[in-house]
């Protein structure tokens, strides 16, 4: 367990309730715009969160990309009660549809129209409907467990040194984005966050103590070692 990173012989994570179907991998695109719009708007990273917890229940065929972005970002912030023009929303997944360079490009933003008038009315209209169907495909159940109060939660009880939290953060943002397994049995939010907590200590040199933190969560050996391995996986193939 303390040198996590020298993988030969990994552990198993502890057996946990089928789910009935393997993980799903989240739309690449959908999932960037999401992350891209809610960073460009500023909101706090309980409604990205929650946005891609949505995406994941959500089948990828039914709305068009940008569409989709927009619905699952649009619940999101009422579901969190963070507050967001619906107008800045829809002009943020717009600019993010063409990935990070042309979201990035102020000569390429100058150039995007942006909604107004009556076109911003029809795709304003477009989006209640959106988000009803959103709504149905998750059975109205919009609770969300967000695996950061579990970091900070942490990261509080333990004293983690600032740069092992700033790194964490980074780790599990990429986590609840990329991971497939992420919001599974084999890994529910707490172990991503004990998880995201310890790797960070690990590679910035300043790991959380006493070694074993994480057994007063209830989090065991094996599911953290499980957990770290798969984020560093993350890490491998970005």
């Amino acid at each position: 367990m303390q040198n996590l990173e020298q993988r030969g012989q990994p552990t198993a994570p502890p057996a946990g309730p089928s789910t009935g179907a393997p993980p799903a991998l989240l739309p690449a695109a959908v999932a960037e715009a999401i992350r891209g719009a809610c960073d460009m708007l500023a909101l706090p990273p309980r409604v990205p969160c929650t946005a891609l917890t949505f995406l994941r229940r959500m089948p990828p065929d039914e709305l068009p990309p940008q569409r989709l972005a927009a619905a699952c970002v649009f619940l999101a912030a009422k579901v969190e009660e963070a507050a967001v023009r619906t107008n800045d929303m829809l002009n943020a997944v717009a600019a993010w549809q063409g990935g990070p360079a042309a979201a990035t490009d102020a000569a390429a933003l100058s150039r995007s129209p942006c909604l107004v008038g009556e076109a911003y009315q029809a795709v304003k209209r477009q989006l209640i409907l959106d988000e009803q169907l959103l709504l149905r495909r998750l059975r109205f159940e919009i609770g969300v467990e967000q695996p950061h109060r579990h970091l900070y939660a942490l990261a509080h009880c333990w004293g983690a040194p600032a740069a092992t939290l700033r790194l964490a953060t980074c780790l599990l943002n990429d986590c609840v984005a990329r991971c497939p397994s992420y919001g599974t049995a084999a890994m529910p939010p707490a172990t991503a966050a004990a998880a995201a907590l310890h790797l960070g200590g690990q590679l910035c040199g300043q790991q959380v103590q006493p070694h074993g933190w994480w057994r007063a969560a209830g989090i065991t050996d094996p599911a953290l070692a499980a957990t770290c391995a798969t984020l560093l996986d993350m890490l491998a193939a970005a």
